[in-house]
């Protein structure tokens, strides 16, 4: 049951991502556009700490390849140093505030969607 939710939930956000990606004509979906997409649909309190964690990861991989990429200071040799990427920045501690109940979530997502009972399969097409 938890894995069909969960699953219905993921092809529910990226199908609205992808419908911004067609929208813009980009064959690419981000980070970004799954964040618009949690925006969109009501997670306002989800966007701002993803959204900023986000940034905090792309700012540590951007340091990291220019250390990557240049002379490391206190080695004798003029090689380069190849270190293991670091873990991402700790997730950031944030409230759920006004969480919705699960039940009324997946009632109002079925009522919303396009009248399939099948439970068991989701699919998504990509060309609408």
């Amino acid at each position: 049951m938890v894995d069909q939710c969960t699953s219905k939930f993921i092809s529910w956000i990226t199908e609205k991502a992808n419908q911004r990606c067609q929208s813009e004509s980009r064959t690419k979906l981000g980070a970004d556009d799954l964040l618009w997409a949690l925006k969109t649909v009501g997670y306002h309190d989800y966007f701002r700490p993803l959204d900023f964690y986000l940034k905090r990861y792309r700012y540590s991989n951007e340091i990291e390849s220019m250390q990557l990429f240049g002379e490391n200071p206190k080695s004798t040799s003029s090689a380069f140093e190849i270190s293991h990427p670091s873990p991402p920045p700790p997730n950031p501690l944030f409230e759920l505030v006004e969480a919705m109940k699960m039940d009324e979530f997946w009632a109002e997502l079925d009522n919303k969607s396009s009248g399939s009972t099948d439970n068991a399969s989701t699919t998504i097409d990509p060309s609408t």
